[in-house]
């Protein structure tokens, strides 16, 4: 069975008129008449209405000539060549009703389609009724998804967060009709979306590494490119330091670690540990070394505490020991 659809590309909205209509968007002035003038529904309401108050206007000689026609044609041929006077096609409305209630009924009554009623009518095939409804649907489905815009989504691309405290994160879509966010990865919990403001909050509860990917799905399915947020984590250095959201360890493509600059008397990636102040044997002379607390090391501004020096020898303010007595 042939079959024939045409796709018209978006930017030629508001510059086609002729059979197939103006593409406007206003269903209500797509008959127009070669002369400019617009039918009414009332003039259309029927296929046979369509032929014969629209359609033949077109089909008159001298309606369309090679300038106007969109068509190329060769060896001298013109718009007359392809016209058939004596053709007039078998309507609908040419059939009894008792036929047209069975073809009706082979079609499947409420979901019939015009298409498949008129070829069952035709040829009295329900294989080819069927099938050509069936090609009629897929072309709506067709037009409908080739009119349908992908949706957008736009919001914060990087965000700095910290252990135990709300992070916010922007993110709003756009679409033709109505949408959803959905998150394609993201955290598992403490990750909740207010849509009124249109922002999501997350409250990292570790600094496990995570990919957070949001989009926009349409009613009909259709994805927006995800958004992909490049996550700054600060484990709150152990509450002994702060973070460097401008000087970053890399975890993973989307994910780093914020670095820690650690208050006095504690080291490590997460300001966890305590500084040992013995572990380069500062104490001379054999003498015992007492590593000092954080707090400790905050007040005498040091790290650790020599035993006293031997005698003969006496300390100096660098907890050194110099000079001999006798």
């Amino acid at each position: 069975m042939l079959t024939f659809s045409t796709t018209v590309p978006e930017d030629f909205a508001g510059q086609t008129v002729g059979l197939v209509g103006n593409f406007d968007g206003d269903d209500k002035n797509d008959f127009i008449l070669p002369n400019g003038t617009i039918l009414t529904e009332n003039q259309t309401r029927t296929e046979k209405q369509i032929f014969y108050n629209f359609g033949e206007h077109y089909f008159d000689l001298g309606a369309i000539n090679n300038t106007e026609s969109v068509f190329k044609y060769f060896n001298g041929k013109s718009p007359d060549d392809y016209r058939d006077r004596d053709f007039i096609p078998i309507f609908i409305e040419d059939f009894e009703q008792e036929d047209v209630v069975k073809a009706t009924t082979v079609c499947g009554n409420k979901t019939s389609s015009a298409t498949c009623i008129y070829d069952y009518l035709l040829t009295k095939d329900e294989g080819i009724g069927k099938d050509s409804g069936r090609v009629k649907v897929e072309a709506i489905e067709t037009v409908k998804s080739s009119e349908n815009k992908v949706p957008v989504i736009w919001g914060d691309r990087s965000v700095n967060a910290t252990i135990g405290i709300p992070t916010k994160i922007e993110v709003h879509g756009s679409d033709d009709g109505s949408f959803s966010y959905r998150v394609i990865s993201g955290p598992k919990t403490n990750f909740n979306f207010d849509e009124t403001k249109s922002f999501y909050m997350w409250t990292p509860n570790d600094t496990t590494p995570i990919n957070i990917s949001i989009t926009v799905i349409d009613n009909s399915g259709l994805a927006a490119t995800p958004l992909d947020i490049q996550v700054t984590m600060c484990g709150n250095c152990s509450n002994h330091g702060y973070c460097m959201f401008n000087e970053t360890v890399p975890k993973t493509t989307l994910f780093e670690y914020a670095k820690c600059v650690c208050e006095q008397g504690w080291t490590g990636y997460q300001c966890e540990n305590d500084v040992n102040g013995c572990s380069g044997h500062p104490c001379s002379d054999g003498r015992n070394c007492t590593d000092l607390t954080p707090a400790e090391e905050a007040n005498f501004g040091r790290s650790f505490n020599c035993s006293s020096c031997p005698k003969g020898y006496t300390e100096n303010d660098k907890n050194k020991c110099s000079g001999f007595i006798l």
